[in-house]
């Protein structure tokens, strides 16, 4: 055992006292190895190009980081105030800035990409000039690679979104998508498969609740809130759907139906059994003669009674 400052080491090497590293600008310059390859550094390129990075990096892992980035910089924020720790995390990093990359290969295809925050293995993997998305969680929007503006939170959450933008996912397997066909905007969903199945052209929809419209496919600007509650058309836009009670098949109408999908009127109510009350309305049980709803006709109406005129 060899000892610094300590006449009783306890290891191969003790060292009673501070390590004083440089700031790393090359290989050989303040990085510690392990098993001959770079697992803390701190990397700033010694130069740029238009431009001396700042850096402030922190690398921490088998190559988190590398030793080029910053060579083609033309400012000074450019391939600096990056953070990665995991193994190949921000491994291709060339001038992307503001990131922080945490867990096993997050972010490791980010190039030019910035002000993203991946946390869990794989998470934006492979993202190269996206920007100011956010993914929490294993495989969390794993397959963008131009997208921005997204925020994943939960296993595999818009797994298979690429260029798409501006979605929100919160729930394991939301937005998870279909391979090679999975390119969604402006999409907010909440809950475990909240929007599964989303394909491209599926863009502003707002599925809340478990499953909530995971059978929708290229629908746009649906409205789906409830316990594993569906789109009546996979395909359909416009559509609302709350609880399998209040629905519109087309929103931009302006029509509403309780209990019936396709509503014929402003408000369309249905028992959906023949026979069955379908509305009720309260008497006036506190005798003080004021109705608390009546039914407009074309030429009057009676305050205390329900009266219909042609």
């Amino acid at each position: 055992n060899v000892g610094i400052g300590t006449t009783s080491p306890s290891q191969k090497l003790d060292i009673a006292g501070n390590i004083n590293l440089q700031d790393t600008n090359s290989t050989s310059t303040g990085v510690i190895y392990k098993d001959g390859v770079a697992f803390i550094h701190n990397f700033s390129h010694p130069t740029g190009d238009g431009a001396k990075p700042n850096g402030y990096n922190t690398f921490i892992g088998k190559n988190a980081g590398n030793f080029t980035m910053g060579k083609d910089a033309n400012h000074s924020y450019e391939a600096s105030y990056n953070t990665a720790i995991g193994v190949s995390s921000l491994y291709k990093n060339t001038i992307g800035f503001y990131d922080t990359a945490i867990g096993v290969n997050s972010l490791s295809n980010n190039t030019t990409g910035h002000h993203n925050t991946a946390q869990g293995a794989l998470s934006l993997n492979v993202n190269t000039i996206g920007y100011y998305n956010t993914a929490l969680g294993y495989a969390t929007l794993w397959k963008n690679t131009t997208g921005h503006h997204n925020t994943a939170v939960g296993l595999d959450s818009l797994l298979f979104n690429i260029i798409g933008n501006y979605n929100t996912a919160v729930g394991a397997v939301s937005g998870h998508g279909i391979e090679n066909s999975s390119n969604i905007v402006g999409n907010s969903l909440f809950g475990y498969s909240a929007g599964y199945s989303l394909q491209t052209g599926a863009n502003y929809n707002t599925l809340l609740g478990y499953a909530a419209g995971d059978n929708i496919k290229t629908g746009a600007k649906n409205i789906i809130i409830g316990y594993n509650v569906d789109a009546p058309d996979e395909n359909g836009s416009n559509q609302l759907n709350i609880g399998n009670v209040i629905y519109s098949d087309d929103m931009t109408t302006g029509k509403i139906g309780i209990g019936t999908p396709s509503p014929q009127a402003n408000l369309h109510i249905s028992s959906g059994t023949s026979g069955d009350a379908t509305v009720i309305i309260e008497a006036d049980t506190d005798n003080d003669e004021q109705p608390k709803t009546f039914f407009k006709t074309r030429w009057w109406y009676n305050r205390r009674s329900v009266w219909f005129s042609r």
